[in-house]
């Protein structure tokens, strides 16, 4: 019995089974390091979400575009906070989900782009 349980483990390994999804969190809220984190999860087949931290940050008028389903989660709406003049995130596909964030708009109105 001992011997059958020791083939089957050795098998399990063999078959390299993942471990479950995976997150990027950006260093900061900066729409640099968001973009960083957001790249890796979509080079990432195992990535499901990018996490950005606490912070305020004022992005430029260009907006990250989302190619993949995955969740951006902010730290809360009160303690992320990103503002701008214009859209901040476009989306690639469908299966995105956008929490945690607060925005702050200049002179703009906030704005989505659905990409096909």
């Amino acid at each position: 019995m001992r011997n059958l349980l020791i083939a089957v483990l050795i098998f399990l390994a063999s078959c390299e089974i993942g471990y479950g999804a995976t997150s990027y969190t950006a260093a900061t809220c900066s729409q640099a390091n968001v973009q960083t984190a957001v790249t890796s999860c979509t080079n990432d087949g195992q990535c499901v979400q990018v996490n950005i931290p606490s912070g305020s940050c004022t992005w430029s008028n260009s907006s990250i575009t989302i190619p993949k389903a995955m969740k951006i989660q902010g730290a809360g709406a009160a303690n992320t906070i990103l503002t701008g003049t214009s859209g901040f995130f476009s989306f690639g596909t469908s299966g995105i989900e956008i929490t945690g964030i607060g925005f702050t708009m200049g002179s703009g109105s906030l704005s989505v782009t659905i990409l096909p």
